[in-house]
């Protein structure tokens, strides 16, 4: 199974698998913090879709809180690091706690 996380700022293929759309809606002003996931219109969403396909994959969204939260733990640590950095651990976390994969 693979997760590919996305910032709700700049989350068109999170929204189009999450609304079971068939095709990628592109957003022309994507925002996040993390700058290196403002993307709007992902020129390869139907290899993503394909790979969701393939590994009964799963998608999510974070805030920019969860990410700065992300960051925290991180920093914590003694690593520093930008928020798109996050994005994985960000993701991870909030598909724990929504039950929607094990934390094992």
């Amino acid at each position: 199974m693979i997760a590919i996380v996305q910032a709700e700022g700049a989350s068109p293929f999170h929204q189009m698998i999450d609304q079971k759309m068939k095709e990628l809606i592109p957003d022309v002003s994507p925002y996040t913090r993390a700058s290196t996931l403002n993307i709007g219109n992902s020129p390869s969403w139907k290899n993503a879709q394909h790979a969701l396909k393939e590994t009964n994959g799963i998608t999510v969204s974070v805030s920019e809180i969860e990410f700065m939260n992300a960051k925290a733990i991180i920093d914590k640590r003694g690593i520093g690091c930008e928020p798109a950095s996050v994005a994985k651990v960000a993701g991870l976390k909030k598909l724990v706690d929504e039950k929607k994969i094990d934390k094992a």
